[in-house]
């Protein structure tokens, strides 16, 4: 299946790698975010959470850094929008399509965007790559491509773009075939910046596990929790 993109969409996406988390900032917005209070008192979806809002905050600066604000459309689909086979809603924060024939929630959106135009997904993948590669592989196959573009490409009527947002450390075509695929079929894979450049040596956990830990505990500090 192919995927668009074009170049306004390239710059955005190149520039995450170079965006550190801005703890403070994501941390205000998750005091407000209404998802905040299940996921406080677990680990891994609170750094989940944490990822999603500093992508959204990294985008925004983005943006008004390099003057993008006129190209680009955040949040272009309004709650309570429909199309032929599917209903959008936005439901704690996060814009879902619900399929109408079932009403099952067909796909979540941690971020969407018009880049120029081009809608634009935004997916970051943390969490659960910190287990391991096998379990991210999976959104680079059709159907998964298929499940979470479909919606987009009914909505605005033309192909869309997918960004993944994922460890540097997964980011390796030479023996990830998959990978490969996903590039020629006009996907973007970018690796994220959490600020921590080296390994120091604590929990004597994989680098990626680590990090966790530390955004996790730096994140519930600015939470006072």
């Amino acid at each position: 299946m192919l995927l668009a993109y074009n170049e306004a969409l390239l710059h955005l996406a190149n520039q995450i790698a170079l965006n550190e988390p801005d703890m403070k900032r994501v941390s205000e917005r998750l005091k407000v975010h209404p998802k905040l209070e299940q996921v406080i008192n677990d680990d891994e979806a609170l750094f989940s959470l944490f990822s999603e809002v500093h992508l959204r905050v990294v985008l925004e600066d983005i943006c008004a850094e390099n003057r993008l604000n006129g190209m680009v459309k955040f949040d272009p689909i309004l709650d309570g929008t429909h199309t032929k086979n599917y209903f959008f809603r936005t439901c704690q924060g996060s814009l879902e399509a619900l399929k109408k024939k079932t009403w099952d929630v067909n796909s979540e959106y941690d971020s969407l965007l018009t880049v120029d135009g081009l809608p634009s997904i935004f997916e970051v993948k943390l969490s659960q790559a910190s287990l391991g590669y096998s379990r991210i592989k999976k959104v680079f196959s059709e159907e998964y491509i298929k499940r979470i573009t479909d919606p987009i490409r009914e909505y605005f009527g033309r192909d869309c773009s997918l960004v993944l947002v994922t460890y540097g450390k997964f980011i390796k075509p030479a023996i990830h075939p998959e990978q490969i695929e996903f590039w020629k079929n006009g996907g973007v894979i970018v690796p994220v910046n959490l600020g921590y450049h080296s390994f120091k040596g604590r929990y004597n956990l994989p680098l990626c596990e680590w990090e966790k830990r530390e955004v996790v505990s730096k994140t519930k500090q600015e939470l006072g929790t």
